[in-house]
């Protein structure tokens, strides 16, 4: 178990973030990395640049064979859990898991998903 300071400066490490008020403050700071962002005043999603390709490798400059980017769209009034996935902020290459939730009714829904 690491705390926030910990978790900033755990380079070559991946990490698994189980919701909580720490652990969502922690992900704030990371938010300009991630695509969906638990706020205390709501969520935000923004569409993140895509990811290489399986079947073509790295994105090469000037190449556009990607297709349409997908639009997405997330109202949500109530309670939402999610499980997000990453590249490390704090090391390249490695992957941060987070299991969060908006709120206790969320949070309580991933239990099972965290072994609780």
């Amino acid at each position: 178990m690491l705390d926030t300071t910990e978790a900033l400066a755990a380079k070559d490490s991946d990490l698994l973030v189980l919701t909580g008020s720490k652990s969502n403050e922690l992900l704030e700071r990371w938010a300009k990395h991630l695509a969906l962002v638990f706020r205390k005043a709501g969520r935000d999603f923004r569409e993140l640049a895509p990811a290489p390709s399986a079947m073509t490798g790295p994105r090469q400059p000037g190449r556009s064979d990607e297709g349409a980017a997908p639009h997405v769209v997330i109202r949500a009034d109530g309670s939402l859990a999610a499980l997000l996935s990453f590249e490390s902020p704090v090391s390249r290459g490695r992957t941060v898991v987070a299991l969060v939730g908006s709120d206790a009714a969320a949070a309580e829904s991933l239990g099972g998903l965290a072994g609780g």
